[in-house]
């Protein structure tokens, strides 16, 4: 069975705070928190974004590759 993990959505407050404030350290914590759960993906849902929408999908992606390669 392949786990994935969705709970990095944009409509998530926290996940709203991190993007806003560029806050690294918070989408990194979030992403370790579901690999140490056992996931084996994770669907990182950036929509929906009006403003500044590859820049945000950066930061996102970025973070989670910091901590890792899944």
């Amino acid at each position: 069975m392949i786990l994935i993990a969705d709970n990095l959505r944009i409509t998530d407050n926290p996940v709203q705070n991190a993007i806003k404030n560029r806050d690294r350290d918070q989408i990194k914590s979030m992403a370790g928190k579901l690999i140490n759960s056992g996931a084996n993906a994770i669907d990182i849902n950036p929509a929906p974004l009006k403003k500044d929408a590859d820049s945000i999908k950066k930061f996102l992606v970025e973070s989670v590759k910091e901590v890792t390669d899944l």
